[in-house]
């Protein structure tokens, strides 16, 4: 188990008012910031500019190493990024070591069926190219029969792996299969996900028992984990995979390893000519949590310190087209906003633009995604919401957008960051940039990572502490993760009719939690989004039982949702320090022996304050009943000495610390609780 330290001050613009600071920086940019101009007004930019500079602007290019990742260490056959090792002893990883926690029972493999035998391909050449440090590239060989296998490969400083894999017959020969295995050590395999955006979207627990299996269809996207640590596969399309039905991707336990099989071809296929697949692989965390992690808050509650202005009045010229209709207006939002300490990030979506847009109307055909992108909701081409029109990120929209980008962070040099809005991956099937083929959908997860690593290179050279901000409801893809900095998921849940009360209440379950909540496997920081309770009665302290024991608060907005649990909550938190001082935080998997909490569907977790070791305490009851949760007071005590403790939201004391604390919970509820050393 691990626990983890985490430091936080308040010295720092944005999450403290402090308006001579914020009116002398904003002094000093006017001189150094091409985007203000003298009087105060803001030069403008156009991104209708029909001379398209973004076509060679090249925004976030760059083979800097972007803070806190390190650079690449290559050593031989192995090469490590931050926190993680991988060993290439053959056409794929053969160790990948994550946080000192080895994730591979054996080898990756790679096996060929012909006349009934499977074969595991062994490499005979592993050459290694280009060594710099953000990038190693590298290349193995080998060959079954007449089929030679080829894998071209790269690794970058995130630790993203892309394989190439080439099968090329010498004349034309028949596979009876060909299935990719990954064999798993047990304790890093107790969790997965697969996601197929707005199709499909799987959280559960590994099987555990010799010989169980889950059987799945294809998906684009598969990680498998625990707590800490995990492993990420991904194919943007089912292209040259002969079933994409159940059975296509295949989870096992076995005595001492669990496999995931990507079974590609089930049926005899005959090379006539080559047979390629893209891989993408990825160990997790990608990179450390931030250090202000419990310091950020979003939404209308005390310390509340991170906003963005979705389509608000001024802010947007057309839907996810970052260029203000008054440029001195959204200057001045931003700028109040940075005086109150509440810092902005600019929102734009990944996945399209304005459709109204004179670039857009000029690209169209080159950008769109696909006519239909989820079928009957959004992003629907002919009569969007919104004007919004979908653009694919494999074209080069992600230049445009990139440069968008590079012009907010210019010319607001109060704009802390960047929210970023329907992410994706959706499908695109426009061969005019490459998705599509074979008549598949594709699933740009590559270049739409390769977009959200230039957004996070422009926001950090701009704002060195800067916020890259994503909705990401739906999905938990660490290739985008790996550059986010504050992730908000749960927005699908408000959709009552694909997700009635009784599909929420199953879906919303504990492994979905464990995997998204709180955010240590991927380090960035969860904020649960709360508009699921929009039209749908009152969820405030049902989300907050759910959501809470993770670590993570959600964003209160009154309306959406009753805040008054939220804003008690946040009160609490501030009270007890969250956000300025050193704590260690507990999850409830990871409660230290001395904190037994017993109690019937009560998940706990703790933070302990270093320089006391005072305790706020989250019990959550995750029932349909009330229930009473006891924690034995002695070994506290043991640990504190003689200790006070009372109701964290109404200062209420708790009697008879020194026996047993005791705290009824309501059903689908929380308490807080602060227990402190008893001072005379």
């Amino acid at each position: 188990m691990t626990h983890t330290r985490f430091f936080e001050t308040t010295n720092k613009i944005g999450l403290i008012p402090m308006r001579a600071t914020a009116f002398r920086l904003f002094a000093f940019m006017c001189l150094l910031c091409p985007g203000i101009v003298a009087g105060g007004s803001v030069q403008p930019y156009d991104l209708d500019d029909p001379s398209e500079p973004w076509r060679t602007s090249r925004s976030g290019v760059t083979r800097k190493i972007m803070p806190p990742y390190t650079p690449l260490v290559h050593e031989e056959r192995t090469v490590s990024s931050w926190g993680r090792t991988h060993t290439f002893d053959g056409l794929f990883p053969s160790q990948v070591v994550s946080q000192d926690q080895d994730l591979l029972h054996r080898p990756i493999e790679l096996q060929i069926k012909q006349n009934g035998q499977w074969t595991s391909v062994q490499a005979q050449r592993i050459e290694f190219g280009a060594s710099d440090p953000d990038r190693v590239e590298f290349e193995a060989s080998g060959a079954v029969g007449p089929i030679r296998i080829t894998a071209a490969s790269w690794i970058e400083y995130d630790g993203l792996i892309r394989t190439d894999l080439t099968l090329d017959g010498e004349s034309p020969v028949t596979i009876d299969g060909l299935k990719l295995v990954f064999a798993l050590r047990p304790y890093a395999a107790i969790l997965h996900h697969l996601n197929q955006r707005w199709l499909a979207n799987d959280y559960a627990r590994s099987p555990a028992e010799p010989g169980a299996k889950s059987v799945y269809p294809w998906r684009p996207l598969v990680w498998v984990g625990n707590h800490d640590v995990g492993f990420t596969v991904v194919t943007e399309t089912s292209n040259g995979w002969t079933s994409a039905g159940p059975g296509a991707i295949v989870f096992e336990r076995l005595d001492d390893h669990l496999t995931l099989t990507l079974n590609i071809v089930t049926a005899s296929t005959r090379l006539d000519d080559k047979l390629t697949y893209g891989f993408g692989l990825m160990a997790t965390p990608c990179k450390p949590m931030r250090k202000d992690r419990f310091g950020i808050q979003i939404g209308a509650m005390p310390g509340g310190n991170l906003t963005t202005s979705m389509h608000g009045k001024n802010v947007h010229k057309h839907f996810s087209y970052p260029q203000p209709s008054d440029f001195d207006a959204v200057a001045e939002m931003i700028s109040r906003n940075l005086r109150d300490g509440v810092r902005h990030c600019y929102y734009i979506t990944t996945s399209s633009t304005g459709a109204k847009s004179e670039v857009k109307k000029r690209h169209h055909e080159d950008w769109v995604a696909a006519k239909v992108i989820m079928e009957g909701s959004e992003w629907t081409f002919g009569q969007p919401p919104l004007g919004a029109d979908a653009a694919c990120p494999a074209s080069s929209f992600a230049d445009f957008m990139a440069w968008a980008v590079e012009n907010v962070m210019t010319t607001f040099p109060d704009n802390y960051g960047i929210y970023i809005d329907n992410p994706g991956p959706y499908f695109c099937e426009n061969a005019r940039h490459g998705c599509g083929a074979g008549g598949k959908k594709t699933y740009p997860y590559f270049s739409l990572r390769d977009l959200h690593k230039r957004i996070y290179a422009i926001v950090r050279t701009h704002q060195p502490d800067g916020i890259v901000w994503e909705h990401t409801s739906e999905n938990f893809n660490p290739l985008q993760l790996a550059w986010i900095d504050v992730y908000s998921d749960g927005e699908h849940w408000r959709d009552a009719k694909r997700y009635p009360k009784k599909k929420v209440l199953e879906l919303f379950n504990l492994p979905y939690m464990e995997i998204t909540g709180s955010g240590h496997q991927v380090g960035a920081v969860p904020a649960f989004l709360s508009s699921m309770g929009t039209w749908r009665g009152d969820w405030a302290h049902w989300l907050l039982s759910r959501t809470m024991p993770f670590g993570q608060m959600m964003t209160v907005y009154h309306g959406w949702i009753d805040g008054t649990p939220g804003i008690a909550v946040a009160r609490a938190r501030n009270e007890f320090g969250l956000g300025r001082e050193p704590v260690r935080f507990y999850r409830p998997h990871e409660l230290p022996p001395w904190f037994p909490v017993d109690g019937d569907n009560v998940l706990a977790c703790l933070w302990e304050r270093e320089r006391d070791r005072a305790l706020l305490v989250v019990l959550a009851n995750w029932g349909d009943e009330p229930v009473v949760a006891k924690m034995k007071g002695a070994s506290v005590i043991q640990r504190l000495g003689p200790v006070k403790a009372v109701d964290a939201l109404t200062g209420t004391e708790i009697g008879r610390p020194a026996e047993y604390l005791m705290s009824s919970i309501p059903a689908n509820s929380f308490r807080m609780i602060r227990i402190e050393a008893e001072t005379e």
